[in-house]
């Protein structure tokens, strides 16, 4: 496979710097962390070259890419045998380490990390993001040989930022697959955890405390659950991380000036260039870096610095920049993909409301009655500032403020990690005899900001609380460093602790809907409860119902706009008889499944199971004389599983695409006319159709 030549790259590439931090005096564990971080770094760059540079002449196929990474491959080859690279030896020391937290690392490797690398591999994308903009952007520029605008009736595929899509590109095109598509963002959380280990050695920590800041990293639920998805929230979360510690070390003239600059530059636009709100997070760690800059060094280095930083970002974000600004006439696409989730009005009061709701929303748990009271204290906080928390000029699409507890990728809360952040404050506040307290104070104002000026240019949304993954990433830096250094002296303290942080990272890992290893929770509480399906939607009434049950089950329930609900004042018996009933016409077969009874292909559908019958018998229906399919779907439909069982029909000679004028000025390359295609699949109300062509 042609993927293996891209892994032995990342591996020598990994070596190559290796080799240069034991010169440089590094130590072993440290060199190791300090080259996984910069060999992810590189490679990012890297599978940005390649999809920039091949598109330029419409050559991004696996001929090109192909001897692109060969390229690569040789150069890296090259500077390995200039320094002796192969005979480099590790020598791991173990008697450093005491014997509980070699369990405990162990613990974790084996229990967290191992199992959600084999998660990422095993199951396929299946998350919504993923499915609607994703990977079907990925398989337009494969299908295009470029990664310049299409037509598309999801303008999100086109003008969102499209770094961490371009590590995936290439993968996709190197394996002809997605096996390695969710391990970009595994990749991204052990970098991460990395990092967030030599942010803490730099506060004065020992191993103790980085491996407690790592842990705390590490059970941060929405990473978690990110962490075998193709979300783009972790990759950002690492570039924030690496350009928070290469700054530290530039500003306190630690490691080689140049080579650090570059590193710290390269992470700010590389994460920039993933996800637009990493530049946000950082800028006021920019505004402490140029403090001390300005400060500190003298005007050559500053000269030095300004020139460095504006080359790597003309570099990275010039092309994608340009693209914009010629096809929609503004940096950031157009203004309907982003006006319905700036503040209408920014202001104090605003943000206030915002920052206060976003908070709440990472202090939920599975209590209704402790969310009501969360629910009942925003209510008093809005009246004191004289708005409501329901105001649409702060809430994304006029949703309704609530408080309501998810185990999903988009909306998990990190309750214990928002609690320990708001306690380290308080120690830092009060416990006048800890270490290094003047850094510790401005980086956790740093965060701090951060989240008012989000709060401040963003509205609230339901599913918000992942855009907040590398700020409570970077937070647990803070609250790792402080927590640990107050309860060092009170080791059994700490212990409990941090076995209690090890089982807290283990439900989301085990049983997440998603992706279940162990039978699912819901399944679980439903099964002991007798809880009967609260809601009959018309998809569960065509494919789980047979007609001559129906009548019956529908005594138990109330007609309504969104479907049938279950009566409120049904008795726990009737609830009981529900339940058995639905039991024995395999309601809830679904939520019973593991990753291992699942099929790769019903994976994909994980989130709407219903549609996997749907799309089943459109491509059943489709002769196999008609390989050129125009789509006609809705904005953000499950567009991925169509290229998949396109592909899976058809092989790679299909060919999908939209006829949407979306732009005129778009390449003519990526637009084809409707006698260009066959046959389409039509989306509408939920339903797909086929429609033929006339030749």
């Amino acid at each position: 496979m042609l993927v293996i030549l891209c892994i032995v790259t990342f591996i020598l590439l990994f070596l190559y710097l290796y080799k240069n931090e034991i010169d440089a005096g590094s130590g072993l564990y440290s060199s190791i962390r300090l080259s996984l971080i910069k060999t992810l770094i590189i490679f990012s760059f890297l599978c940005y070259v390649s999809a920039e540079l091949l598109s330029i002449t419409n050559m991004l196929n696996i001929v090109y890419l192909s001897l692109y990474w060969c390229f690569t491959f040789l150069v890296i080859v090259y500077l390995c045998f200039r320094i002796k690279v192969f005979k480099c030896k590790f020598s791991f020391t173990f008697k450093n380490i005491s014997f509980i937290y070699w369990i405990y690392i162990l613990f974790s490797v084996f229990f967290i990390l191992l199992p959600l690398l084999l998660l990422s591999i095993l199951v396929p994308p299946n998350n919504w993001d993923s499915m609607t903009y994703h990977m079907p952007r990925v398989e337009h520029w494969i299908q295009n040989q470029n990664i310049y605008p299409y037509p598309t009736d999801n303008l999100r595929q086109i003008v969102y930022t499209p770094l961490a899509e371009y590590v995936i590109l290439n993968f996709q095109i190197l394996s002809g697959g997605d096996y390695f598509a969710n391990l970009v963002q595994w990749f991204s959380m052990l970098g991460s955890l990395a990092v967030v280990s030599l942010c803490t050695k730099e506060f004065g920590l020992g191993y103790k405390g980085q491996f407690f800041s790592v842990l705390l990293a590490l059970c941060i639920p929405m990473g978690v659950f990110q962490s075998t998805t193709t979300q783009t929230d972790y990759v950002a979360a690492f570039f924030l991380t690496c350009f928070i510690y290469f700054g530290y070390l530039t500003i306190h003239g630690k490691d080689r000036f140049l080579h650090t600059l570059f590193f710290m530059s390269s992470s700010l636009c590389l994460g920039g260039l993933t996800k637009y709100t990493t530049l946000i997070f950082s800028f006021p760690f920019c505004v402490w870096f140029a403090f001390v800059f300005f400060k500190m060094f003298p005007l050559k280095k500053i000269i030095i610095t300004v020139f460095v930083l504006l080359v790597i970002a003309s570099t990275i974000f010039l092309p994608f920049i340009t693209r914009n600004l010629l096809y929609f006439q503004s940096p950031v696409g157009p203004e309907s993909e982003s006006q319905g989730m700036k503040n209408e009005k920014p202001g104090v009061i605003n943000m206030l409301s915002n920052c206060s709701k976003n908070i709440t929303d990472n202090l939920s748990l599975p209590i209704d009655s402790y969310n009501r009271l969360l629910h009942l204290n925003i209510d008093k906080f809005h009246r004191l500032l004289g708005i409501s928390p329901d105001d649409p000029r702060n809430n994304f699409g006029s949703f309704k403020y609530g408080v309501t507890f998810s185990i999903t990728e988009d909306g998990v809360s990190s309750p214990l990690h928002t609690i320990l952040f708001i306690l380290a404050g308080l120690f830092l506040v009060f416990y006048k005899n800890l270490k290094n307290k003047k850094e510790f104070l401005i980086f956790y104002l740093c965060i701090v900001l951060g989240l008012l000026f989000f709060s401040l240019l963003f509205k609230w949304q339901p599913w918000g609380n992942r855009f907040f993954l590398p700020l409570i990433l970077v937070s647990s830096i803070i609250s790792g460093s402080v927590i640990f250094m107050i309860l060092y002296k009170t080791p059994y303290l700490l212990n409990i602790l941090i076995i209690l942080l090890i089982f807290y990272s283990l439900p989301p890992v085990y049983f997440n809907n998603n992706k279940t290893i162990l039978p699912n929770l819901i399944s679980i509480v439903r099964r002991v409860t007798k809880k009967p399906q609260g809601t009959l939607t018309k998809d569960i009434i065509s494919f789980k119902i047979p007609s001559k049950y129906r009548e019956r089950i529908f005594e138990y329930y109330d007609c309504t706009e969104v479907g049938y609900k279950v009566k409120p004042d049904l008795s726990n018996i009737k609830k009981a008889q529900l339940y058995e009933l639905q039991d024995s016409l395999n309601f809830f077969s679904l939520e019973r499944r593991t990753v291992f009874s699942t099929s790769r292909m019903e994976s994909y559908f994980i989130l709407q199971p219903y549609l996997y019958y749907k799309y089943k018998k459109i491509f059943d229906s489709i002769p196999l004389s008609c390989k050129k399919i125009a789509l006609s779907l809705g904005g953000d439909s499950y567009e991925y599983p169509l290229w998949v069982m396109a592909r899976k029909k058809f092989g790679n000679d299909v060919k999908l695409g939209y006829i949407c004028e979306t732009n005129k000025k778009f390449p003519k390359r990526n637009q084809y006319p409707m006698s260009y295609y066959d046959i389409s699949i039509v989306e509408s109300d939920r339903e797909f159709y086929l429609r033929k062509h006339a030749k």
